[in-house]
């Protein structure tokens, strides 16, 4: 299958509201190991369903992914739910 866009701002879509997914069918594990080839050709360490213009709460990342990828470990995140940690995070933007 060819790689899906990923979409730029101010792309309309990456303003839709997420559904959550009720369930993990073929067709939302399709949807995860394409996101996962297009992390990894863009390259980046994270990428939304909405970046590639489904409006899914669907989300992949790997931390531990370096470019040459001799270490790829995928998460795939069904419905995430951010949370307001007490303090402060420090974290290395990738994009």
């Amino acid at each position: 299958m060819a790689l899906r866009e990923v979409l730029q701002f101010p792309d309309p879509r990456l303003k839709r509201v997420s559904l959550p997914i009720p369930e993990v069918t073929d067709a939302i594990r399709e949807l995860a190991r394409d996101m996962i080839e297009v992390m990894y050709d863009e390259p980046g360490i994270g990428l939304a369903a909405p970046q590639v213009g489904e409006a899914v709460r669907l989300i992949v990342v790997d931390t531990e992914w370096t470019e040459d990828g001799v270490e790829r470990s995928p998460l795939v995140v069904v419905n995430p739910v951010l949370s307001h940690p007490e303090g402060k995070i420090v974290w290395t933007e990738g994009c």
